[in-house]
């Protein structure tokens, strides 16, 4: 069975602009844009979750939930880039 996870617009705009980058990366950057497609396409729903919290935070001016939100990732290695 075939289970298609919808992704939002904003999500599917940032794999559209990487993959147009991509056809003239050099090898090195080629890389980390892969990379990053690939953790773009594999998002938890935790971390998706708390990206539009973040987004809505800074809509919103909310400077201490963008800080509570920086504290929590910077405090679990989970979050990081380095994998």
């Amino acid at each position: 069975m075939l289970v298609l996870i919808t992704m939002d617009k904003g999500r599917q705009a940032d794999l559209s602009l990487l993959q147009s980058q991509l056809r003239n990366a050099p090898p090195g950057e080629a890389r980390k844009i892969e990379r990053t497609m690939y953790n773009i396409r594999h998002e938890s729903p935790l971390q998706a979750s708390m990206r539009k919290e973040l987004i809505q935070a800074h809509r919103n001016g909310d400077t201490r939930a963008i800080k509570e939100i920086g504290e929590y990732v910077a405090g679990n290695k989970k979050f990081s880039n380095d994998r």
